[in-house]
């Protein structure tokens, strides 16, 4: 009875441990993905139009760029603080 228990916690944790690798790498990709529609659309206007980037656009970029940083940091923070413990 305890050994199936402890099989299950550890199931769980894998579980629990993979979900979060998944989340983190979904939100990436998918700010990533936005980022490059974003830029490429306005770099497209811009050619069309015959004007420079949107000076807007690129500090969303460089804004958007330091919060995914900030977030693979965190997470390869906590995962370094986990395996001291």
């Amino acid at each position: 009875m305890i050994a199936s228990q402890e099989i299950e916690r550890f199931f769980v944790f894998i579980y629990l441990y993979v979900m979060k690798q998944k989340v983190v790498l979904i939100l990436v990709t998918g700010i990533m993905i936005l980022l490059i529609l974003i830029v490429i659309g306005d770099f497209y206007l811009a050619i069309k139009d015959g004007r420079v980037m949107n000076k807007d656009i690129i500090h969303l970029l460089q804004i958007t760029i330091t919060g995914l940083v900030a977030i693979i940091g965190t997470y390869f923070g906590m995962n370094t603080n986990k395996e001291e413990n």
